[in-house]
């Protein structure tokens, strides 16, 4: 006997119709039930939680999104965060379909995402996930100017990114040779 108003079912196939009835009773002053009339619903269960969310790929006005494929799903759900809510920028309609990209974004961002499994109009618990737009090539690099000149040589200098891998230094000089240095 339940005599809470709540009780959780677990054990139950994911994407699976079930019905439920809840029947109310009394007891009365001779110790019998005294049942109401049941309440019936019918729910079926989510699928799983999307796993492997990633960042496969960033630009500066686009975000790749990737993920391992959830054999029960019909589709994923993609949603990103904006002013305070969650807005739904796109989705997939096959189970096999675990890449997806957002574009539209704003270069040098940070954008939070989040992914669910889809079947039957239901979907799964989301997965998470946070990134940043690549800088637009105008911001990359910053403050660039030289520090010290000699006879032989010139010291640049540049702000230090944390969106690049790493840094092409090359010149030009009077013979309009172009030398490629590092």
């Amino acid at each position: 006997d339940v005599t809470d108003a709540s009780y959780k079912v677990t054990g139950l196939e994911t994407v699976t119709s079930y019905y439920f009835e809840v029947t109310a009773y009394k007891i009365n002053d001779r110790g019998e039930r005294v049942f109401c009339k049941p309440k019936y619903i019918d729910v079926r269960t989510t699928p799983k939680k999307v796993t492997g969310l990633k960042v496969s790929a960033r630009k500066s006005n686009a975000i790749t999104l990737e993920w391992n494929v959830n054999a029960e799903a019909v589709g994923y759900n993609i949603e990103l965060y904006v002013d305070g809510e969650w807005v739904e920028v796109g989705g997939t309609s096959h189970p096999e379909t675990v890449e997806y990209t957002v574009t539209g974004l704003n270069a040098g961002t940070n954008y939070r995402f989040r992914v669910a499994s889809s079947a039957y109009s239901i979907l799964g618990e989301y997965a998470y996930c946070e990134t940043k737009t690549l800088p637009t090539a105008a911001d990359i690099v910053t403050g660039f100017e030289f520090t010290q000149v000699t006879h032989d040589s010139i010291t640049l200098v540049w702000d230090e990114s944390d969106d690049v891998d790493g840094y092409l230094i090359s010149y030009l000089n009077d013979n309009g040779k172009i030398t490629a240095l590092k």
